[in-house]
């Protein structure tokens, strides 16, 4: 039997995902560009740890999602549904968006089906 998170039944939480654009390219200010929002089914888990990087140093994560996608390293991602994010001009602050840090497949025993995660830290804009 696979793993509960490799069941899209169990990822029945709804997130706003800004990809990273491939290849990934930066603004004028050293901000990935992302695309256009779109609403994604995950499994959300606010926690703390520390793990490497890319670049092998040691990085805070506050968050962690299982994902039914791959999710490029540099986009950002906020935990509600796409009806109910405020956005840019409402006033309201985005602290509560993050980035995408760090990116892991697990296939499972057989090979059938693979575990997507994201690990995930408070963007600050």
């Amino acid at each position: 039997m696979p793993f509960q998170e490799f069941d899209r039944r169990y990822r029945v939480q709804a997130a706003v995902l800004w990809a990273a654009v491939s290849p990934v390219s930066y603004d004028r200010y050293g901000q990935t560009l992302v695309s256009a929002p779109v609403e994604i089914k995950v499994r959300w888990l606010t926690c703390r740890r520390e793990v490497l990087d890319s670049k092998g140093n040691t990085i805070a994560l506050d968050a962690e999602a299982v994902v039914g996608q791959q999710i490029p390293v540099g986009s950002r991602m906020w935990f509600g549904s796409l009806s109910s994010w405020a956005g840019t001009g409402s006033g309201l602050p985005d602290k509560e968006v993050h980035e995408v840090k760090v990116y892991h497949e697990t296939p499972d025993v057989k090979g059938r089906a693979v575990r997507r995660t994201v690990g995930l830290m408070r963007w600050h804009d």
